[in-house]
């Protein structure tokens, strides 16, 4: 009915009979899936692709296009009329010309001497100079975009909170600076068939005791009570295995630094649920070396004994 397929982080796309697939999975998608039939969007998407790709990607990317070009050009200096000065009529040197005229280092001993190669090397300069400002312009896009460092416990939990059954989480800032304005909104995904027996993905929204705080500075345990009104209220761990429950949890900001919104993204399936247990407390007792509180960020994910 629905996909189940390993939360692995990674991305394939593959060419099949001319139409684009993709297969989708991993942290940043919750529902596993195959797309088939999508268009293609590396080039009318360009910018967003390259934003989306990582740096070692995106790096190597920049150093073949610069080699690919260059090379290009040496071979159009090599097969037409050799006119660099003070050069011998090898592919070695005309690569060396060609990356001395990209560069515009001008070193004075390589030079053209006849309309050939003057016409190559108007054309080269023009491009080089738009190469350039596109690889300076993506580079900066890439360095400026604001980024969160986010992290969520591992487990989601079920417990006896102040006399009242509590689902909680808990939220950390691993900075050492702070996320203003915060706003948490949780939903709870799970597999429904409609009268007309239709599979869908039914969304719930989990209602809080407190969705947003002034500020975050390290954790934040995030809680919802399970009363008559929540969607939890009287479900066991098999229903919620059997309709394949999913908690999607997003968060946004402003962080003081960049002032500039951040966000960031967790799911939860229902395997990540733990019942009757605690998270440990992560205040311990002054650092005797600074005289100040002590904050363990090891008992983050940690959980205390069964009750």
């Amino acid at each position: 009915m629905f996909f189940n397929a390993p939360f692995t982080i990674k991305m394939y796309f593959l060419l099949m009979t001319r139409q684009r697939t993709k297969i989708l999975e991993g942290k940043h998608y919750p529902f596993p899936m195959v797309l088939t039939n999508t268009k293609s969007a590396i080039i009318s998407d360009f910018y967003h692709v390259i934003l989306q790709c990582n740096w070692l990607i995106f790096m190597s990317g920049l150093a073949l296009t610069y080699f690919a070009f260059n090379i290009f050009f040496a071979m159009l200096y090599y097969i037409g009329d050799f006119g660099i000065s003070n050069a011998e009529p090898t592919f070695w040197n005309c690569f060396v010309f060609s990356i001395q005229t990209s560069s515009t280092i001008g070193y004075g001993l390589l030079s053209p001497i006849n309309h050939y190669t003057n016409i190559l090397v108007t054309f080269q300069a023009a491009l080089s100079l738009l190469f350039t400002a596109i690889a300076t312009g993506l580079t900066f896009a890439k360095f400026s975009r604001p980024t969160s460092r986010v992290i969520f416990s591992k487990n989601i939990l079920v417990t006896t909170f102040d006399g009242q059954r509590t689902l909680m989480f808990r939220v950390g800032n691993e900075r050492t600076n702070h996320i203003v304005h915060a706003k948490v909104s949780v939903v709870l995904a799970i597999d429904h068939i409609t009268q007309e027996g239709i599979p869908i993905k039914k969304l719930h929204d989990i209602a809080l005791i407190r969705s947003d705080s002034p500020l975050i500075s390290l954790t934040w345990t995030v809680m919802h009570v399970i009363d008559g009104a929540s969607p939890l209220y009287g479900l066991t761990i098999e229903e919620l295995q059997e309709h394949r429950a999913m908690f999607i949890i997003s968060i946004k900001g402003i962080d003081d630094t960049f002032a500039q919104t951040i966000h960031s993204k967790h799911y939860y399936q229902w395997q990540d649920i733990v019942f009757n247990r605690h998270f440990e407390n992560m205040m311990t007792s002054e650092n005797q070396q600074y005289n100040l509180p002590e904050v363990n960020f090891e008992n983050f994910h940690k959980l205390s004994a069964n009750e």
